[in-house]
C-alpha cells in the first residue's frame, strides 16, 4: 500500500483501520517520499514491512516474500536527501517536528503551543536549520523541505 493515495487519502490511515479489524492481513507500506515520521507511525500501527521505492536494497518481491514468511522488514532510517548545504539526516528529531509544523504557516508561538515548547525554542530551532542549510528565510526552508518530501503536513 502506498502512503500517498488518490484524493489526498493516507495509506497509513487505511493500514491502521485494516490492522484494527484484520490483524492477520500482511501490509507493506511503499513510498518514494522520505517523510521522517512515516516509519515510526507504520511501526506503531502494526504494519508488517516498509519499503522505499528508490532506496531499498531489497526488491519489492524480496520484501513481499520475507514479509509473507513472517519477517518484518523496515529500513533503519529514511533515505538521505540533500537540502541546501546539508541533508535531512543532519536535522534533529525536534528540528524535523518544527519543520513539519512550519508548513502550516503558523507563528512560532502557535507552533510552540502545539509542541509544548516556547516560541523562543521554536525560533532557535529554525535558526539552527537555516544555519545548517544556508537558506535565508523560513519560507525557503519550508518550500524546499516540502518539495523534497522531507516533511509533509497533510496526514
Amino acid at each position: 500500500m502506498d502512503v500517498c493515495t488518490d484524493l489526498g487519502s493516507s495509506g497509513l490511515d487505511a493500514a491502521e483501520e485494516i490492522k484494527q479489524e484484520f490483524t492477520e492481513i500482511k501490509i507493506i507500506i511503499v513510498t518514494s517520499t522520505p517523510e521522517f515520521s512515516w516509519l515510526n507511525r507504520a511501526r506503531m500501527i502494526g504494519v508488517d514491512s516498509f519499503w522505499y521505492k528508490e532506496a531499498h536494497k531489497d526488491s519489492i518481491l524480496e520484501v513481499m516474500d520475507k514479509t509473507m514468511n513472517g519477517e518484518r522488514i523496515f529500513p533503519e532510517e529514511t533515505p538521505c536527501v540533500a537540502i541546501g548545504n546539508t541533508n535531512n539526516h543532519e536535522f534533529t528529531r525536534r528540528e524535523l517536528e518544527i519543520l513539519k509544523e512550519l508548513i502550516t504557516g503558523d507563528s512560532n508561538a502557535k507552533i510552540g503551543e502545539r509542541l509544548n515548547v516556547s516560541a523562543g525554542t521554536v525560533k532557535r530551532h529554525i535558526e539552527n536549520m537555516l544555519n545548517k542549510t544556508g537558506f535565508h528565510t523560513r519560507t525557503e526552508l519550508v518550500a524546499e523541505a516540502g518539495r523534497l518530501g522531507i516533511v509533509l503536513k497533510w496526514f
